[in-house]
């Protein structure tokens, strides 16, 4: 099921007698001068229309080594050539979309019959890919279905192989 997370912060923050019963009611009735802000340092009234965590600084402020890290690699990739597809490098419109939200879901199921709840927004991605599917090969949707689905890197890779290449 899919929980409203902000209803969960109020109850266990009331519940822990970080805030009063006023303030949770005036938060749950969306006054924005009555949210909260959570970081590491603690609970504080402010007036944020959603809670900011801590989790949203980033990277370079978290961890600078790692961010580091990261702009070596990239560095690297803008200087070379890779010759192995799979790590060719990314368009920022890939990189955008896999550093987006849209990780963050678990989507078990086809759209529409989901295992868990939530996917309303990934139902209408993984639908906007098949359409797409469909169109990039020129198949007409009612003679023809796609699976948009990779288990992992390898069997995805397989499974277009075996689709696209003759057999021995």
């Amino acid at each position: 099921y899919t929980l409203n997370l902000e209803r969960v912060v109020v109850g266990t923050l009331l519940g822990l007698g970080k805030i009063t019963p006023e303030q949770a009611a005036a938060c749950q009735t969306g006054d924005a001068d009555a949210k909260f802000m959570v970081s590491a340092q603690g609970i504080t009234t402010g007036t944020k229309a959603r809670p900011q965590l801590a989790g949203n600084k980033p990277l370079s402020e978290v961890d600078p080594t790692m961010a580091a890290l990261v702009q070596d690699e990239k560095a690297r990739q803008m200087r070379c050539i890779e010759l192995i597809a799979s790590e060719n490098f990314t368009s920022r419109a890939v990189m955008e979309c896999l550093g987006s939200a849209l990780t963050n879901k678990y989507s078990e199921g086809q759209p529409g019959a989901r295992y868990y709840g939530g996917n309303e927004v990934i139902d209408k991605v993984e639908n906007l890919c098949k359409e797409r599917a469909l169109k990039a090969f020129s198949l007409n949707e009612k003679e023809w279905g796609v699976n948009v689905q990779p288990y992992s890197g390898s069997p995805a890779n397989f499974a277009v192989y075996t689709a696209l290449l003759p057999p021995h």
